[in-house]
């Protein structure tokens, strides 16, 4: 988000940015689990990200544009008390429910929805985690399919042909291999921005 208000426009942007560290998308996962480089499994807690005070701050804020975009998955999450692993069919089925809900929920708020995809975390410490990004994806992509969501496919953008660019015009793009900061949060909200600006002004 901090990328984002770095942007030169014609109309100034004006930048909401809330988060809560370690939530998780699905809702009720209370753990996750994840596999290291070093061969060993990290649990941590995990928390809802769909706080009460959300709809209330969007009704508020009035934005033009939201983007929703999520971390990497966990490669397991305990959700009501089983464990869970990407790219199951219970997990797939759960993931789909919840994004319906949340476009549901934000094309009742009147404005622009662009649901973005996911580039393949290139870190130290985790171990390879390709497969569940995937899977994920697949998922964005489907539901914004059915639902006409626009759709921004940054995976593609950061990781053409499944390579993953480490820098653009000799900035690097994620420092850490998985978040976007400095100067390259700037390239990629700016890319965001283009692929939604359009859109807007169509409708």
């Amino acid at each position: 988000a901090p990328g984002f208000t770095t942007i030169r426009a014609t109309k100034p942007l004006a930048v909401f940015n809330a988060a809560i560290y370690g939530c998780n998308f699905l809702s009720d996962v209370t753990r996750v689990q994840y596999n290291m480089a070093d061969g060993t499994t990290q649990t941590r807690s995990a928390y809802p990200c769909d706080p009460a005070w959300e709809p209330g701050a969007i009704k508020r804020f009035k934005p033009d544009i939201i983007f929703w975009l999520v971390s990497n998955p966990a490669d397991r999450l305990l959700y009501q008390g089983q464990w869970l692993q990407p790219c199951t069919k219970p997990y797939e089925t759960l993931y789909q429910h919840r994004l319906e809900q949340v476009v549901a929920s934000l094309a009742t708020q009147g404005t622009h929805l662009v649901l973005a995809t996911t580039a393949y975390p290139r870190t130290s410490f985790l171990a390879a985690a390709d497969a569940p990004t995937e899977c994920d994806n697949q998922i964005v992509r489907k539901v914004a399919a059915a639902t006409g969501t626009q759709l921004a496919d940054l995976f593609e953008y950061i990781c053409p042909h499944s390579t993953c660019r480490v820098k653009q015009n000799g900035t690097t793009l994620r420092v850490d291999g998985r978040h976007y900061t400095g100067k390259g949060a700037r390239i990629v909200a700016q890319w965001l921005i283009d692929q939604a600006t359009p859109q807007i002004s169509r409708g």
